[in-house]
């Protein structure tokens, strides 16, 4: 049975952190619920060789700020504490400063919608349009839900598409240096083969 990595909160905001054994991630999820935690972080068991494209991009990190922040609200935490908590433990530098802004703003009396309106280089106008009708409609956990369904298909389609081109693109380099190396090394050594023998190097070549 594989282990999964959790980074949970305590119902008063306390982070904690260990191995779950679980089946897969949802057994894993539930079983942090049923010990009173609410999961922010599940780290699916990976082959070695995977390599994860975009972990580190400025997506990455604001679909992983969606997903918590929409967990966390879902299980009854406070705006103002899920974003203290978000700003605590995000592993992004830039996008830790951007929600310690925005919390700035919040506890200064701004809305969710208007204080995301200041970072335009992180949240894209639907995007803060969306949480504006979420907060206006009092369904801004469900909103950020399918915020974060939205970016992870966006990511992953990225991501396929990104790996799609690499094997075409490796191809390409290494026809492109076989080709160079006859034409540089190859054909000059037959051409002189071919002087010695008295012979004009074959036309097709």
């Amino acid at each position: 049975m594989p282990l999964f990595a959790y980074k949970a909160s305590t119902r008063d905001g306390q982070i904690v952190e260990g191995v779950v054994e679980a089946d897969n991630e949802k057994v894993a999820v539930d079983k942090l619920k049923d010990s009173g935690v609410i999961p922010l972080r599940i780290t699916k068991p990976k082959p070695s060789r995977e390599i994860k494209i975009f972990r580190s991009s400025p997506k990455r990190a604001l679909l992983t700020f969606t997903t918590e922040l929409s967990v966390m609200l879902k299980a009854g935490l406070p705006l103002d504490k899920s974003l203290n908590i978000l700003s605590e433990i995000s592993e992004n530098k830039m996008m830790r400063k951007v929600i310690k802004d925005i919390l700035k703003d919040i506890r200064g009396g701004s809305s969710l919608s208007g204080a995301m309106s200041k970072h335009k280089d992180v949240f894209p106008r639907l995007y803060v349009n969306m949480v504006k009708a979420g907060e206006t409609g009092g369904v801004l956990e469900n909103i950020l839900e399918r915020l974060s369904e939205f970016l992870e298909t966006s990511s992953e389609l990225k991501e396929h598409v990104y790996s799609s081109m690499i094997y075409p693109i490796i191809l390409f380099i290494t026809g492109s240096a076989s080709i160079v190396i006859l034409l540089t090394y190859v054909l000059p050594k037959f051409s002189v083969i071919f002087e010695d023998l008295g012979e004009a190097l074959p036309t097709p070549t």
